[in-house]
């Protein structure tokens, strides 16, 4: 079964940075097309045609002359809120990629200057370090359910960024981040153009 679609579709539903890598590595390869965090690849896929790789160079083309991300934008905004009512309440953002967890980290980095990703490829040493940075910073995390694997942790609001979370999916994340004490957690789920705020 050809897996490119599905994942195609996943990735585009994270960021354009996450489509523009899963594009890419369709258009590198007959074989492989990484999935999300996970590490793991899809096999034997079929062989692409002279047409579709065509196809696949000029979509990424395009990709690379947008030049504004709305959903970034999108977080950009909620998060400068919620930091000035809140400066010392960690955030947790989710993605299931983690060239979108590197991506969100490098795009707001000057203005969130406490944000810390924690992905899949890291070491375990690594990721809790990146974790005790956190901590300490009571900052930003961007991370992933691959990369969180094992660890609990604290945050006062959790964000998750790509727009195809199921509720198992949810549920599965949240149970890894408690709220500060005697507070609740705050849930937002990113739309295109806004952050919605989720009930319970």
């Amino acid at each position: 079964e050809d897996m490119r679609p599905a994942v195609l579709a996943r990735a585009a539903q994270s960021s354009l940075p996450a489509l523009e890598h899963a594009l890419a590595r369709c258009a590198s390869t007959s074989a492989i097309v990484e999935v999300a965090d996970s590490g793991e690849d899809a096999p034997d896929l079929p062989a692409m045609s002279k047409d579709q790789q065509a196809d696949l160079q000029t979509l990424l083309g395009e990709l690379n002359e947008i030049d504004s991300d709305s959903k970034l934008d999108a977080l950009d905004a909620w998060l400068t809120r919620y930091r000035s009512d809140q400066p010392d309440r960690p955030v947790c953002i989710y993605s299931r990629f983690k060239v979108t967890a590197h991506y969100i980290e490098t795009a707001l980095q000057a203005r969130h200057p406490r944000i810390v990703a924690l992905t899949g490829d890291m070491t375990e040493d690594e990721r809790r370090k990146a974790l005790d940075v956190f901590r300490e910073n009571r900052g930003l995390l961007v991370t992933s359910l691959v990369a969180v694997q094992g660890l609990t942790f604290t945050a006062g609001a959790v964000v998750f960024y790509d727009s195809d979370w199921s509720e198992e999916f949810m549920a599965v994340a949240l149970a890894r981040i408690s709220a500060p004490e005697t507070t609740t957690l705050d849930v937002v789920y990113l739309r295109e153009e806004n952050a919605v705020p989720l009930e319970g």
